[in-house]
């Protein structure tokens, strides 16, 4: 059984007419993003990025077509087999982090997964990303940036098919971006998972990833 993810004649009704006729654009199409591979999807604020995030997680309803996932169809599924899906398929970052405020950083990174494989992984990455002085603060006392890394952190634990990364770097220097995405692509790579990020800047195109411009 494959993992691609297919978008079939997606239309969200929040979007107007010119952005979904956009010719670079991934709605009303027979669209599939392929296992293990990476793509970059760039476009202004506004655009769909965030939606189409949201829709392939199944939490954005509000459109016409179908998506799936290898087999298990994310359109109009149950709760349950969509949070199967989440926990086993699909890790994401959403661009509003969907953290826990009055939690601290530890907790909120170790909640999905708290095997010792990933409480390894997590230690090892918040050395790397520089935020180990803030393991034990409280979420909401710490920068957006910070946030960020936690969020990252959280998604790259446990197992996934997927990472689906909403603007992930919008608030880190370039030291730590480039950090960061190196983790990425190295976990991923282990994991032969696919990739999926947003970005509004066109200057932080990946060249090693589809670029898909909507």
């Amino acid at each position: 059984m494959d993992n691609n993810i297919r978008l079939k004649n997606v239309v969200p009704k929040n979007l107007t007419d010119q952005q979904i006729q956009n010719p670079n654009s991934v709605w009303g199409l027979d669209f599939v993003f392929y296992e293990s591979n990476r793509y970059q999807v760039t476009a202004g604020s506004g655009s769909g990025k965030s939606t189409l995030i949201k829709i392939i997680n199944g939490i954005f309803n509000d459109y016409s077509g179908l998506v799936s996932i290898g087999s298990q169809e994310i359109t109009n599924s149950q709760i349950d087999k969509l949070i199967q899906t989440r926990r086993n398929h699909i890790h994401t970052v959403y661009q509003d982090l969907k953290l826990f405020d009055n939690l601290s950083v530890w907790e909120n990174i170790v909640i999905p997964s708290n095997d010792s494989d990933s409480l390894e992984l997590a230690k090892n990455l918040i050395e790397k990303f520089k935020i180990q002085h803030i393991r034990q603060s409280v979420v909401s006392k710490v920068s957006h940036g910070q946030k960020q890394r936690v969020a990252i952190i959280r998604a790259l634990l446990g197992n996934y098919k997927w990472i689906l990364l909403d603007e992930p770097f919008s608030h880190l220097d370039a030291e730590i971006s480039d950090i960061v995405y190196e983790e990425i692509i190295k976990l991923c790579e282990l994991k032969k998972a696919g990739i999926i990020i947003t970005s509004l800047d066109e200057r932080f195109k990946k060249m090693d990833f589809e670029q898909i411009e909507i």
